[in-house]
């Protein structure tokens, strides 16, 4: 499907939405713009959900130094997403449509009525609005989409799970971790994340992590800092190493094991290449690449 024709038929989903005016912007904009690079543009082949809600702040908090967490309650009763996909991001008075990772499991949504985002500090209208604007008590638009998620069929765990994930590349991936948590039950079933960021302050999400692996004895996180070296033991410096990979794969068979990975896409393209020389088939290989 050529992306005008997904983005016209976004804009006739929408037509009776008080966004009708931002949806048809956005597909004026996909008309006379040949390179993708709005989120809209990026993600015009991504499976969407038909369904847009509206959704209430009900939560701020700073995540890290330059990371801000929302919780919205969502308006929708009916609205549901699986573990990794992400949002449309609708803000009233905003042109530009925003698209963030859902960081909670969908049991969160599913128990509490509320999803959780975690959106990186930038000049890009959306998070711009998010980090310097945003109040409890606002309301935004969302709807799920995305093609990068984890759903195993009736919540049965069978693979191994490898998630490698690069600065707020962990958020889709945290989504998963929770939701394996969530439905494991009494399985066996190995769950690594290598998680790397720029500094001990940016590993967003680390004590909630350690928690998660205290818990289950099948779970292992390794982090890493790329920039600053930490002072605890547990935090490696330097960037996630092929050897790392490989003593995880090691601890599997290759065709055992699906991975996951979200971050730079330099950083997707080795670590893809790096299990690929591990013995994993390209299809047990999905990556984020759009964010």
């Amino acid at each position: 499907m050529h992306l005008w024709r997904h983005l016209n038929s976004i804009r006739i989903c929408c037509n009776k939405s008080p966004f009708r005016k931002l949806w048809t912007y956005s597909v004026k904009m996909s008309e006379n713009n040949k390179v993708g690079t709005t989120h809209l543009e990026r993600t015009a082949h991504n499976t969407r959900n038909e369904e847009l809600s509206a959704a209430t702040v009900t939560s701020i908090r700073n995540e890290s130094p330059t990371v801000k967490g929302l919780t919205l309650t969502l308006h929708n009763k009916s609205f549901k997403h699986k573990a990794g996909q992400w949002v449309d991001t609708i803000i009233p008075g905003i042109e530009t449509v925003g698209g963030y990772s859902i960081c909670s499991p969908p049991c969160k949504l599913i128990q509490e009525g509320k999803l959780d985002l975690a959106v990186k500090c930038s000049d890009h209208p959306p998070s711009a609005w998010v980090y310097h604007k945003c109040k409890v008590g606002d309301e935004v638009s969302v709807r799920v989409g995305g093609d990068f998620y984890y759903d195993p069929i009736d919540d049965i765990l069978l693979d191994d799970i490898i998630l490698i994930a690069g600065g707020v590349g962990i958020n889709p991936l945290y989504s998963i971790i929770q939701h394996i948590k969530h439905i494991r039950h009494t399985s066996t079933v190995l769950t690594t994340l290598l998680y790397s960021a720029k500094t001990q302050s940016e590993l967003i999400f680390k004590k909630e992590l350690e928690d998660i692996c205290s818990s289950c004895q099948y779970t292992d996180v390794v982090f890493n800092t790329t920039q600053t070296q930490s002072d605890q033991n547990s935090i490696n410096f330097g960037r996630i190493s092929e050897d790392t990979i490989r003593q995880v794969v090691g601890k599997s068979k290759p065709d055992k094991i699906t991975a996951f990975i979200c971050g730079p896409l330099s950083m997707i393209e080795d670590v893809t290449c790096i299990l690929q020389n591990c013995g994993l088939d390209s299809s047990k290989i999905r990556f984020e690449k759009w964010w």
